[in-house]
């Protein structure tokens, strides 16, 4: 039977149902896993959408042998478009009251649906934690469990979702489909696309809930290479996102919480951005004027004179970046690749 035809059924039981969209894109080692931890949820009302983005190598045929298993799996087959067109495709064809996204290099632990469901049924975004995993091991980032009123509200969570970086990602959370209606990701947005999605979400609701569980796990070791080089717009893009996020800030009063956190993400964003591009092959000349572009940016420059709290890593930077000091940057972080190779050995 397919689940499209139990969904009336469900409804007039009063029983949530999600849809859980996943985008896929070479994703042949990790997708068994991904997909698993989805079939292995405690809460067993969903459809799961598999939007395979014209990968070349056997992700395609991986989703289809999960959708030929399973009755409430769907695949949709397109031609590469990246992750927001994938996500768009997904949204175009669900039937859930409720919208889950989770990667398809990632995975969730068996009671993150439940959790979810429980937390929404009384809002409208359900906001869950999570855990970075790293080869060395991972690190939680969770807000503490509240209900609050958006806009009222909002600022007694507006630290802990700015500081644990849970606004800029839709996985952890739940969404009703019926105020996501027609919204759908920016495709000509390569960085920061989800965070625009959930500042264009936010003002829809009248409650937010955060809960204090890291059920998603966010697979750190498969981060695309192509986030590890320099690309000349990345600069602007995030300089467009702290305006947009400081701008979002200050129209719904809770911009004087916020901005020590959005500061802090904005330099950290930008030093970053200076390192890949003094690790790059780029010629010296080429260098300089990129990295001198950013150092006279304004609003970059505005942060780099900002008073907020940073790890000590950071400070000989900081310093470095308000004097406008190419060379020193420069120097900083080749001794810094130095050093790190030397003591992996």
């Amino acid at each position: 039977m397919q689940y499209a035809l139990l969904v009336p059924i469900l409804r007039e039981k009063g029983i949530d149902m999600i849809s859980i969209i996943i985008p896929v894109y070479n994703s042949e080692k990790f997708l068994h896993k991904c997909v698993n931890s989805v079939l292995h949820q405690t809460f067993q009302n969903w459809e799961l959408i598999l939007v395979d983005d014209g990968s070349s190598d056997s992700s395609g045929r991986i989703c289809d042998m999960f959708a030929q298993d399973n009755p409430k799996v769907r695949t949709i087959h397109k031609e590469n478009g990246g992750v927001s067109s994938a996500r768009n495709a997904g949204l175009d064809v669900a039937i859930g009251e409720y919208i889950m996204f989770v990667d398809s290099d990632d995975w969730i632990e068996p009671e993150l649906c439940q959790r979810l469901v429980n937390g929404i049924r009384q809002s409208d975004i359900v906001i869950g934690g999570y855990k970075a995993f790293f080869a060395k091991g991972q690190v939680e980032h969770v807000a503490k469990e509240n209900r609050v009123q958006f806009p009222e509200e909002f600022s007694t969570i507006s630290v802990q979702l700015y500081e644990n970086n849970l606004l800029n990602a839709p996985f952890s959370k739940l969404y009703r489909r019926s105020l996501i209606d027609i919204q759908r990701f920016d495709e000509n947005t390569r960085l920061g696309e989800d965070f625009l999605f959930n500042l264009e979400y936010l003002p829809k609701c009248k409650y937010i809930s955060t809960i204090p569980l890291s059920g998603y796990v966010y697979n750190v070791l498969n981060e695309n290479s192509a986030t590890k080089n320099f690309r000349q717009d990345d600069f602007s893009q995030i300089v467009y996102l702290y305006k947009i996020g400081k701008t979002f800030a200050e129209q719904y009063g809770f911009w004087g919480e916020t901005c020590s956190s959005m500061k802090k993400q904005f330099f950290l964003n930008g030093v970053n951005l200076l390192q890949l591009l003094f690790y790059s092959d780029y010629k010296q000349d080429k260098q300089v004027r990129l990295a001198m572009e950013i150092l006279a940016n304004s609003a970059f420059k505005e942060v780099c004179s900002a008073d907020f709290p940073l790890p000590l890593k950071y400070a000989i930077p900081r310093k470095l970046c308000k004097a406008n000091n190419f060379t020193g940057l420069k120097h900083f972080f080749w001794a810094k690749k130095f050093l790190t190779k030397f003591i992996k050995g």
